[in-house]
């Protein structure tokens, strides 16, 4: 039988061999519950051994083969609270694929297998990721400018375009030059989508493969227009 003095309470507790062995001379004290090394602090033994008797008080039971202490194990406490590196690798990661795609938009944008998922984005985060165009493939299949028929004063140009690319665009403004006899321009005309298409279909894009037909109305210029240019531009 040993003797131990706790060095929180100063309470003397009486302990056995084994029960200093089972956790290495770590025991916990009946008394105030604090934890201590009983081979650091020692008691004077029996009285058999020469020195006066200290009087042991009566301690309750010292607990040493309760669960394990925190500092008695390697494994990690779990507070409920969980640890937000995750949340910060997602959205660090989130943040680099932003600048990759900033940085890089113009080859995305382009990249035909890519539309479905860049709408994709689009529509999900409400973001403005640049989508697939290509002035060259849309063409004019007929054109007409003619008197207004009802008005002196206007022109009437009816055109039907036709989007050639594999994929949907947006749609383009329509660039008109009108030119006189001798050949200097007269006019410089822009329609942009809302004026020449309806106003839920401006919203769209521009499918592969189709044919949009339009009818735009405008002033007449002073002199008389001998001729006329398309083109497009975004």
């Amino acid at each position: 039988m040993q003797y131990a003095l706790c060095p929180h309470c100063l309470s003397s507790l009486q302990i056995t061999e084994k029960q200093l062995t089972l956790k290495e001379g770590l025991i916990r004290c009946g008394h105030c519950d604090e934890v201590f090394n009983a081979y650091n602090n020692p008691l004077v033994q029996q009285q058999s051994d020469g020195l006066d008797a200290v009087e042991i008080s009566t301690a309750e039971q010292v607990i040493v083969d309760e669960p394990a202490a925190p500092w008695e194990t390697s494994d990690p406490i779990y507070t409920g609270k969980k640890r937000p590196y995750t949340l910060i690798a997602f959205l660090l990661s989130l943040l680099l694929l932003a600048q990759a795609v900033y940085i890089n938009a113009p080859l995305i944008s382009q990249n035909i297998n890519l539309q479905e998922t860049l709408k994709l984005l689009n529509s999900t985060f409400h973001s403005q990721i640049p989508l697939y165009k290509d002035l060259d493939k849309i063409s004019v299949i007929e054109r007409e400018l003619s008197n207004h028929p009802s008005s002196d004063q206007a022109l009437v140009l009816q055109l039907s375009i036709k989007n050639m690319a594999v994929v949907e665009q947006a749609y383009p403004h329509i660039v008109m030059v009108l030119s006189s006899n001798d050949g200097n321009p007269l006019a410089y005309i822009e329609f942009k989508p809302r004026d020449y298409l309806d106003p839920q279909q401006a919203v769209l894009l521009f499918k592969a493969g189709t044919i949009q037909h339009i009818e735009l109305s405008f002033e007449k210029p002073q002199t008389e227009v001998t001729g006329f240019e398309i083109s497009f531009s975004h």
